[in-house]
C-alpha cells in the first residue's frame, strides 16, 4: 500500500526493516501484477480469453515499471491505484486485447488479493519473532523459581512470590496470543479474493468458480466459494490478535517500569536511555516504547472494528480506514516484537534488591500464610482482633512480625517459614512442568 508517512526520524520506533520490506509499495505493486497475471492464466486456461491476448498482456505486464510517484497520479479522485496500474498495461497491449485485461475482475478484487499476500508473508515473521520471546521468557521462568520476591496488587505490597511465578504471567498470554493468531491464519484468512464488480462472479461466463479455485491454487491462497469483499470479519479478527499480542507485550512493558524504579530497582537493563541534563539517570526507554506501542494500537483497533459496517456491496470509506489502519497495525505490532525481543535479552535482575524489598516488608509479606497457620490454635474471631494490633507493632519497632508473633503468642508456635518457602518453590515446578505439557508444540 502506499505509504502514508514520509518520516524517517522515527521509523525505527514505529516499525522494523523487515515488515517494511513486505509492506512497501514496491511489494503490493508485485502482487497487484502477480494477481493480474495469474487472473489471465486462469482465464486462459478455462478459455475465456485467446492464446495470443494472453501472451501479449503477459509481456506487457512483464515491461511495466512502476514509480510511486506515477501510482499516486489523481488518486484523490480514482481512489484506488488500479486503475493506474492498468493504464500503464495498456500502453503496451495490442488494442484488440485490451478487453481481456483484468478480465472478469474489479479493482477490489486485485487489491484485496494482494493484501492477502502481504498478510501471508508476514506470517512467518510474526510468528518467528513471537517464540523467540516465549523461549526467553520461559528461561526467565525455569531459571527464577527460587527467586523470592514482592507480589504487587493495586500499587501496594501483597504476599511473596517468585520472580518464575511473575514471569509465567507475562509468558502465558503471549504463548495463547501464538496460537490464536495460528489459528486465525488457518481459518480463511488468506482465502483469494475474487468476485467480479459486485462479488457474484457473473462477469466469467458461468466459470467464476473454477476461475477462483485455479487463481487460488495459482497464488497458493485459500480458496471457497463465497467472496468476502464486504464482510472484512477475518481481517477485523486477525487485527483484533494484533492488539492483544502488543497488549500483553505492553503488560509486560508496564511491569518493567515498575520495577526498574530507583525506588524499587529489582530490575535494570544493560542498555538504556540517558538524560541530556541529568548524567545519573538511566531511563527505560525501550520499555516505555512498548507501553506507546501497545496503546497506538489498541486506538487503531477500534477503527478497524468501524469497517464492519461495510455499506452495501462496496463502501469506500470503510475501505480507505482499512488501508491505513491494517498496515499501520501490521506495523507497530512487528516493531513491539522486534524490541520486546531486544528488552527481555538486556534484562538485568536484582536480586539483591529483591530480598531487600521482601526485608524492608518485616515480615508483613508473609502475614496470609502466618494468619492461615495461627487459625490451627487460635479461633478466627480472636485472631481478627489481635492480629492487626501485631501488623502495627512489627511496622512501628521494625522487627519481623515472626519474631513479635513468638513473641505475644509463644514460641511453641511452631511456625516454619521454610516449610513455606519450599512448597511455593515445588508449586512453581509444578507450573513449569504445565507450562511444558500444554505448549510443548511451541516451547
Amino acid at each position: 500500500m502506499l505509504s502514508d508517512n514520509n518520516s524517517d526520524i522515527y521509523k525505527k520506533l514505529y516499525s522494523e526493516k523487515k515488515i517494511d520490506k513486505i509492506l512497501s509499495d514496491a511489494s503490493f505493486v508485485n502482487k497487484i501484477l502477480l494477481f493480474e497475471k495469474k487472473l489471465l492464466k486462469a482465464n486462459y486456461q478455462l478459455k475465456n480469453i485467446p492464446h495470443q491476448a494472453y501472451k501479449n498482456i503477459i509481456k506487457a505486464i512483464n515491461a511495466c515499471d512502476f514509480q510511486a510517484n506515477q501510482l499516486q497520479e489523481d488518486l484523490e479522485y480514482s481512489g484506488i491505484i488500479t486503475i493506474n496500474v492498468l493504464n500503464k498495461i495498456k500502453k503496451n497491449i495490442n488494442k484488440n486485447y485490451m478487453p481481456f485485461l483484468h478480465y472478469g475482475a474489479t479493482s477490489q478484487d486485485a487489491i484485496d488479493t494482494a493484501m492477502v499476500l502481504q498478510i501471508k508473508e508476514a506470517r512467518s515473521l510474526l510468528t518467528n519473532n513471537l517464540k523467540k520471546i516465549c523461549a526467553k521468557l520461559f528461561s526467565l521462568v525455569k531459571n527464577n523459581t527460587n527467586t523470592f520476591t514482592v507480589a504487587r496488587t493495586r500499587n501496594k505490597i501483597a504476599t511473596l512470590t517468585t520472580f518464575g511465578y511473575k514471569a509465567s504471567n507475562w509468558l502465558l498470554p503471549i504463548l495463547r496470543n501464538l496460537e490464536r493468531l495460528n489459528k486465525v491464519y488457518d481459518s480463511g484468512l488468506l482465502a483469494v479474493q475474487l468476485g467480479g464488480p459486485i462479488g457474484d462472479l457473473s462477469s466469467f461466463n458461468y466459470k467464476g468458480n473454477l476461475i477462483k479455485k485455479k487463481l487460488a491454487a495459482f497464488l497458493g491462497l485459500e480458496f471457497d466459494n463465497f467472496n468476502w469483499q464486504n464482510q472484512r470479519d477475518r481481517i477485523i479478527e486477525f487485527c483484533n490478535i494484533l492488539s492483544m499480542i502488543t497488549g500483553s507485550i505492553g503488560k509486560v512493558a508496564k511491569d518493567f517500569l515498575v520495577l526498574s524504579q530507583d525506588e524499587i530497582s529489582e530490575i535494570q537493563f544493560n542498555k538504556s536511555g540517558m538524560s541530556s541534563s541529568m548524567r545519573h539517570k538511566n531511563n527505560p526507554i525501550i520499555a516505555e516504547l512498548l507501553v506507546a506501542l501497545s496503546k497506538l494500537n489498541a486506538n487503531r483497533l477500534s477503527m478497524m472494528h468501524e469497517t464492519l459496517m461495510h455499506k452495501n456491496e462496496r463502501d469506500g470509506v470503510s475501505w480507505i480506514v482499512e488501508w491505513n489502519t491494517l498496515y499501520s497495525m501490521l506495523r507497530l505490532t512487528s516493531a513491539s516484537l522486534s524490541h520486546f525481543n531486544k528488552c527481555i535479552s538486556s534484562l538485568k535482575l536484582n536480586k539483591d534488591n529483591m530480598k531487600k524489598n521482601i526485608d524492608n516488608t518485616y515480615g508483613l509479606v508473609m502475614s496470609d500464610f502466618y494468619y492461615k497457620e495461627l487459625l490451627k490454635k487460635y479461633s478466627a474471631s480472636k485472631l481478627d482482633k489481635i492480629f492487626p494490633s501485631f501488623i502495627d507493632k512489627a511496622l512501628k519497632e521494625k522487627k519481623d512480625l515472626l519474631d513479635i508473633l513468638n513473641s505475644y503468642l509463644g514460641k511453641n508456635l511452631n511456625i516454619n517459614k521454610g516449610t513455606f518457602l519450599s512448597q511455593y518453590t515445588k508449586s512453581n515446578n509444578d507450573l513449569i512442568k504445565s507450562i511444558q505439557k500444554k505448549f510443548s508444540h511451541i516451547l
